[in-house]
């Protein structure tokens, strides 16, 4: 079973294959097989597809953290 877990809201790309797609993580549900976990990711076209964990990477935004750690100082 897979240990990753991305939450609602969160950004993340798809990782591998032969094109990219980043965009939030709208949804999640296990399949019937009760441990097999998938996302439903939109982008900013509202397109939706549906990935398992281990076809994903979290997005880290590093200009919004720039700006937390200039507030902080």
């Amino acid at each position: 079973m897979d240990q990753t877990i991305f939450l609602k809201h969160n950004k993340v790309e798809k990782v591998g294959g032969d094109y990219q797609f980043v965009g939030h993580v709208v949804a999640s549900f296990f399949k019937l097989n009760q441990t097999s976990m998938r996302y439903v990711v939109e982008d900013d076209r509202g397109v939706l597809h549906i990935y398992s964990a281990k076809n994903l990477r979290l997005v880290v935004n590093t200009e919004t953290e720039n700006k937390t750690n200039e507030n902080k100082q």
